[in-house]
C-alpha cells in the first residue's frame, strides 16, 4: 500500500463519527486536553518572548563590548601599523644611507683596485721587459760560453792530441831505452854469470886438486835419447872424484826450479852413461829461487846459496842476533 492510499484510508475512517469518537477518547489518556495545551503553548511563548529579548540585550551588550573591543584592536593596529611603517621608513632610511655609504666604498674600492691593477700591469711590463733583456743578455752570454767553450775544446782537444803524440813517443823511447837496458843488463848479468862460474871453478878445481890431491874433472856426453832435454843434445857436469866417490857439483849464477829437476835428470843420464852411484849431488849459486831451493832439499840435493832472510836473522849456530 502506498502512502497516498493509506492517507485516503484514514481520512474515510475519520468521516465516521463513531470511529472518530473511539480515536477521541483512545488519545485523551495520552493527550492533554486542548485549553491545557494551548495554555501551555501561551506560557511556552511568553518565555520564548522573555530569552528572546534577554538574548538580543545580551546580544546587543556583547556586540557594543565586541564593537568596543574591536575598536580598540583597530585602534592599537593602526598604533602598531603607523610604529612599524615608521619603523620600516626608518630601516629604508638606513638601508638607503648604508646602501649609498656601501655604493661609495665599493666605488672607491673599484677605483682602488683599478689603480692597483693598473700600477700591476705597469710593475708586470717592466719586469717582462727587464725579464726580456735579462733573458736576451744570458742567451748572448750563453752563445759566447758555448762559443768559447768550444774554442777551449778544440784547443784542449789539440793540446791532448799533441801530449798524446809526445807521449806515445816518449814511451816508444823508454820501451827502446828499456830493452837496451834489459839487453845490456842481460849480457852484463850473463857475462857476469859466466865469469863467475869459471873464476869459482878454476879456483875450487885449483884448491881441491893442489891443495887436497882431490881428482876432479868434467864430464861431457851427447844424450841421443833426448833424456835430459827432451830432444838428443849435449849433457856437461862438473864432478869431484874423492877416493872412488863420486860427488856431483852444479856450479850456476841463478838456479830455479826447472834447473833442479834438469840437474836431476843429468845425474841420472851420468848414472845410466857411466853406470856408477853418485853419492853426493850439491848446487852452488849465488841466487835460487825458494820453490828451486825446497824441490833440492826433497830430493836429497845440498844447497850452498846466500843465506835466506830468517838466516839472516839468526847469528852463528842457528842463534838470533839480538840474542
Amino acid at each position: 500500500m502506498s502512502m497516498e492510499e493509506a492517507k485516503r484510508l484514514v481520512e474515510e475512517f475519520l468521516k465516521e463519527p463513531e470511529i472518530r469518537a473511539y480515536i477521541e477518547q483512545s488519545l485523551s489518556s495520552a493527550f492533554a486536553p486542548r485549553q491545557q495545551t494551548e495554555g501551555r503553548i501561551e506560557r511556552l511563548y511568553e518565555e520564548i518572548v522573555r530569552l528572546r529579548e534577554g538574548g538580543e540585550r545580551r546580544w546587543q551588550e556583547l556586540k557594543e563590548e565586541s564593537d568596543a573591543r574591536w575598536a580598540e584592536m583597530q585602534r592599537k593596529w593602526q598604533e602598531l601599523k603607523e610604529e612599524s611603517d615608521a619603523r620600516w621608513a626608518e630601516m629604508q632610511r638606513r638601508w638607503q644611507e648604508l646602501k649609498e655609504e656601501s655604493d661609495a666604498r665599493w666605488a672607491e674600492m673599484q677605483r682602488r683596485w683599478q689603480e692597483l691593477k693598473e700600477e700591476s700591469d705597469a710593475r708586470w711590463a717592466e719586469m717582462q721587459r727587464k725579464w726580456q733583456e735579462v733573458l736576451e743578455q744570458s742567451d748572448a752570454r750563453w752563445e759566447e760560453a758555448q762559443r768559447k767553450w768550444q774554442e777551449l775544446k778544440v784547443e784542449s782537444d789539440n793540446r791532448w792530441a799533441a801530449v798524446q803524440l809526445e807521449f806515445k813517443s816518449v814511451r816508444e823511447e823508454l820501451r827502446r831505452l828499456n830493452r837496451r837496458l834489459d839487453s845490456m843488463i842481460g849480457a852484463i848479468g850473463a857475462r857476469w854469470g859466466y865469469a863467475a862460474e869459471d873464476s869459482f871453478r878454476s879456483g875450487i878445481r885449483a884448491l881441491l886438486e893442489e891443495e887436497m890431491n882431490v881428482q876432479v874433472e868434467r864430464f861431457q856426453a851427447w844424450d841421443e835419447e833426448g833424456m835430459v832435454f827432451g830432444r838428443p843434445d849435449q849433457v856437461e857436469l862438473d864432478l869431484v872424484i874423492y877416493d872412488g866417490r863420486v860427488i856431483i857439483a852444479e856450479i850456476s849464477a841463478s838456479v830455479s826450479k826447472a834447473d833442479v829437476f834438469t840437474f836431476l835428470r843429468k845425474i841420472a843420464f851420468y848414472e845410466k852413461k857411466k853406470g856408477r852411484e853418485v853419492q853426493r849431488k850439491m848446487i852452488i849459486a849465488p841466487m835460487i829461487h825458494p820453490k828451486a831451493r825446497e824441490a833440492a832439499e826433497r830430493f836429497g840435493i845440498e844447497v850452498y846459496s846466500y843465506p835466506t832472510p830468517e838466516e839472516l836473522e839468526k847469528g852463528p849456530q842457528g842463534l838470533s842476533l839480538e840474542e
